[in-house]
């Protein structure tokens, strides 16, 4: 094996022995991502490097087809001689892949039978929507291509709802520059479209092989493609919009015919895979601007700027992105109304665009050539052989009838030229709109750097303005100054200087008022992200008065506030797309609809505090009720226990007097001598002429006889007491008496006994 063979092997990322359509899926595969990498590069070096490396992966391409020698016939030849396998209907390589079990499920042997019809002859191709089979089809008698659906992508009601309404259209979309969908049909849980089986290829194919000579594709043979393409979606567009022309959609037919192919396709994936963010669908080189937004009202005219990108790239080999050149200064040979056409399809609004797509190719098709052809000589026409001869024709018969004679009328009136009146209007509308131009950038570049000094400020002084002024600045440089915005408005006011310097004053002041509106869109986005913090901070504000009122109410989400959620959604959404403009807007309206949904609440939050006022009130009376009771019990209760400490005194005074009247009585029924004696006073006590007296102790019998007689107090102290004890002994005394009036023996019973002078 020769070494720049096995570099190319390398290079393409496969080995020696495969085969020709292996080598070719790898190397379209590839040099996809490779494009996809050069058109988003943020710089123009990383773009050239890219460039560069498509260079060399197309080299090791011809290499391994054998282009690399021989004329440049040969090299076509080998390029295309293996790409006669029938129609693979969808390109797949700006989708996701399959996953393992998606392939396994979407895997069938040669031979295998769907809905007991179709049986499988060979696989075409696979990728991110499904797989493509050849099949047999015994209804028909004949092979026929059956595209199988990823159950991920028909695995949810509404997704398969979409798609059997997209598969509805495609079958009814006859005509014969359209794929011819027979009908959808299902085998258990797998969904597929059966259509007709094409021999070809698809136009990037075309469009490759025709890099691989190193020849510009013929002006006429363009326009023939264009002529087909735009009437295949002028039958389209009877029912439904394309939504993804690009050239892998495009198929070129053994005999020449032009076969648009996966109408809808784009529009289940938008149901299946879209983001929450509102990512658009289609493929994004051809995508229109709306589509890019994620605009919902989309028509035929986001179409019409696929087909300009596609004539673009047809023409110049270039996709126009970021500042679009004009297609007629990289190829000097197209007709200057072509030029314009197309440069019209790819207007920004769709407004600018044509209004429908036939007027669109008609504008193509009319369009006059570089050379000027004298009346007189109608015999240098070149007459055409192909099917667009009748143009020329019809352009030599009006040039020999005369401009002149109709340029009043019709269409004709726009290719009169400008009075000198008109000129200077327009030179003058284009000045003012120079100016304006001009100003606008200044003012953005000024308010970029006041943006700046104040930020710096704000850093220094620690200022409470910092968060707002860093968010500002952070979203302005992303999405402003270091997008590709400035430079696409940039290119276009180089058109715009252009096409004045060429006298194209209508044509520049079109372009320089795009670029007006422009900038005027650039300064209100850049003065929109500065409102945006305090916006945020407004709708979150109102946000937390509804949460805390829902709370405290125990309201649920109203749908008022449910689109306020929305409404902030959006705003992400399109802060993150760098509109901010689009954005404030949103948290505007997210403000006043959480407002209004307090607004909504006010009469049920007034019910609901005059229930709560009421059943406060109501509490207030039972708790006073409550405290009423309370305090009558703890009164009663006083009462009560004041009732019981006076019985409990009564009763204790009355047992006291009880017990008194008792010793009373006890006292009367104490002992008392039962005969009265005048005591003998000691002499001792009469001699010294002292008196007292002596109290004696002692136990009385039941029969009156005392007892243990004890002195217990004598005054003075030792005169009387054995007196005192002598004389007690003398006396009988009364005995106590149980209640039952029996006598019992007393003991502790007492007696004084008096002493005095004998006189």
């Amino acid at each position: 094996m020769s070494e720049r063979r096995e570099n190319a092997l390398k290079l393409l990322g496969v080995a020696e022995g495969f085969s020709a359509p292996e080598i070719e899926m790898n190397y379209q595969k590839k040099r996809q991502e490779l494009r996809e990498k050069q058109q988003s590069a943020p710089t123009p070096a990383l773009a050239g490097k890219f460039t560069g490396l498509l260079a060399k992966l197309d080299s090791a391409y011809a290499i391994l087809s054998d282009a690399s020698v021989g004329s440049e016939q040969v090299a076509l030849n080998n390029a295309t001689s293996h790409i006669t396998s029938p129609l693979s209907q969808t390109k797949l390589d700006d989708l996701p892949g399959m996953a393992p079990a998606d392939i396994n499920r979407l895997s069938f042997d040669v031979g295998h039978v769907l809905a007991q019809r179709y049986t499988i002859k060979e696989l075409i191709g696979q990728g991110g929507m499904g797989a493509v089979y050849r099949a047999h089809d015994k209804n028909r008698d004949e092979d026929i291509a059956i595209k199988i659906l990823l159950p991920s992508l028909t695995n949810n009601e509404r997704a398969l709802s979409r798609f059997l309404d997209e598969a509805r259209i495609s079958s009814k979309l006859s005509h014969a520059n359209i794929v011819n969908v027979y009908d959808v049909q299902s085998d258990g849980d797998l969904y597929f479209l059966t259509m007709e089986l094409l021999e070809g290829q698809d136009l990037r194919q075309v469009m490759e092989n025709q890099k691989l000579v190193g020849r510009p594709m013929a002006i006429e043979d363009i326009k023939g493609y264009l002529s087909q393409i735009c009437e295949g979606l002028a039958a389209a567009h009877e029912h439904t919009v394309h939504r993804d022309i690009k050239p892998e959609n495009i198929w070129l037919c053994d005999d020449g015919r032009i076969k648009l192919m996966d109408f809808g396709i784009a529009q289940l994936q938008s149901t299946s895979r879209r983001t929450q963010t509102g990512a658009a669908m289609g493929t994004a080189y051809y995508m229109a601007p709306e589509q890019l937004k994620g605009l919902k009202d989309i028509d035929g005219r986001a179409d019409q700027y696929a087909v300009g990108v596609l004539a673009y790239e047809l023409l110049t080999g270039e996709v126009p992105a970021g500042a679009i050149e004009p297609v007629e200064a990289l190829r000097k040979d197209i007709p200057k109304g072509m030029a314009a056409a197309i440069m019209r399809a790819l207007s920004p609004r769709p407004e600018s665009r044509f209004e429908s797509i036939p007027l669109f190719a008609e504008a193509v098709q009319k369009a006059k050539g570089k050379t000027r052809y004298k009346a007189a000589n109608t015999s240098s026409v070149p007459i055409s052989t192909g099917p667009n001869k009748w143009v020329v024709v019809a352009v030599v018969v009006l040039s020999l009838a005369g401009l002149g004679a109709i340029a009043g009328t019709g269409i004709w009136k726009d290719w009169m030229p400008a009075s000198k009146e008109e000129i200077v209007q327009q030179k003058a509308a284009i000045a003012q709109l120079q100016g304006e131009i001009s100003v606008l950038k200044q003012r953005l570049e000024t308010s970029r750097r006041s943006l700046d000094s104040d930020l710096r400020d704000a850093q220094r002084n620690n200022s409470e303005s910092l968060a707002a002024l860093e968010q500002w600045q952070g979203l302005t440089e992303q999405a402003i100054f270091n997008s590709n915005r400035i430079a696409q408005l940039e290119g276009g006011l180089a058109v715009g200087q252009t096409l004045l310097r060429e006298g194209s004053y209508a044509d520049a002041h079109t372009a320089l008022q795009e670029v007006r509106d422009g900038y005027q869109s650039l300064y209100d986005n850049f003065t929109a992200a500065g409102n945006l913090f305090e916006e945020e901070q407004a709708a979150k504000r109102e946000e937390q008065r509804w949460n805390e009122r829902a709370q405290d109410y125990g309201f649920s989400n109203s749908v008022t506030g449910e689109n306020a959620i929305s409404a902030k959604q959006a705003a992400t959404m399109h802060a993150s797309m760098g509109e901010f403009t689009e954005a404030q807007a949103a948290l505007q309206q997210s403000t006043k609809l959480w407002q209004t949904a307090i607004a909504e609440k006010n009469d049920d939050v007034s019910r609901i505090d005059r229930e709560r006022q009421a059943a406060k009130e109501a509490e207030r009376q039972r708790a006073a009720a409550r405290a009423e009771a309370k305090a009558a019990a703890e009164r009663r209760a006083a009462a009560e226990l004041a009732a019981k400490r006076k019985a409990a005194e009564e009763a204790k005074l009355a047992r006291e007097r009880q017990a008194a009247a008792e010793r009373a009585e006890a006292e009367k029924r104490m002992a008392k001598p039962i005969v009265k004696i005048a005591p003998l006073y000691p002499r001792r006590a009469q001699s010294r002429g002292v008196e007292g007296y002596c109290e004696v102790e002692m136990t009385v019998g039941i029969n009156g006889i005392p007892s243990n007689i004890t002195p217990v107090d004598c005054s003075p102290s030792g005169y009387f007491e054995k007196s005192a004890v002598a004389a007690a002994a003398k006396f009988k005394y009364v005995p106590g008496f149980d209640k039952q009036g029996k006598p019992i023996t007393q003991s502790g019973i007492r007696h004084r006994f008096d002493f005095t002078l004998a006189k």
